[in-house]
């Protein structure tokens, strides 16, 4: 994962060398891909998960297509398929240090783009998710499922920035955290969420 962290990380300082500005906005209907990086963590106030249990964040994976709708200059309506990757790290298993708990998701999230500035635009909207896996994996054991422990759906609340650095080119920054428990042990509404940063580069077509 300190590959894609390094490769965001040199995208970024390339882009924040140049000087191109947003072009002229596309009305109507676009679309592309994106890829970046998530960093993940659990977000918890419950008993069950005490700080000796040191939950941490982790590096992952996130990319997919995207289709938006231009209605005018300062509005646009976007909707993404992602494959994002989250997760933590904990030692929740007796015995299990620095165990890594991979969650991938199939995020969809719907979102209002409000051009604030040329191509600066605040975003805000719903995502719904679906757990497609999760495993977890630690220095004494080699990976195993863990996904019956594993509530199989989200539902979180985005928000983010993005700035089109041209009619083609998109650095999209958002926050999530989830709607629901991420432990099906606990109760739905105790608290053990995912909270997730997320930095993508998008290309539309």
């Amino acid at each position: 994962m300190k590959r894609i962290y390094l490769v965001c990380m040199a995208m970024l300082a390339i882009f924040s060398m140049t000087s191109v500005s947003a072009q002229e906005f596309r009305h109507g209907f676009s679309w592309g891909i994106k890829s970046g990086a998530n960093l993940s963590t659990l977000i918890t106030e419950s008993k069950i998960l005490q700080e000796d249990d040191h939950i941490a964040s982790r590096w992952g994976y996130t990319g997919g297509g995207f289709i938006n709708y231009r209605f005018s200059r300062r509005f646009m309506l976007s909707f993404d398929i992602l494959f994002s990757g989250k997760g933590f790290k904990a030692d929740l298993i007796p015995g299990i240090t620095d165990a890594k708990f991979r969650l991938n998701y199939l995020d969809l999230p719907v979102l209002a783009n409000f051009y604030v500035y040329k191509g600066l635009a605040l975003k805000v909207g719903l995502q719904p998710s679906i757990l497609l896996n999760a495993n977890v994996k630690g220095k004494l054991i080699k990976k195993q499922p863990v996904h019956s422990r594993i509530r199989s759906y989200d539902c979180a609340v985005p928000l983010g920035i993005s700035y089109d650095f041209t009619d083609r080119l998109i650095l999209d920054i958002r926050y999530t955290m989830g709607g629901y428990g991420v432990l099906k042990n606990l109760d739905i509404n105790n608290l053990n969420n995912n909270s997730v940063l997320s930095v993508t580069i998008g290309y539309r077509l």
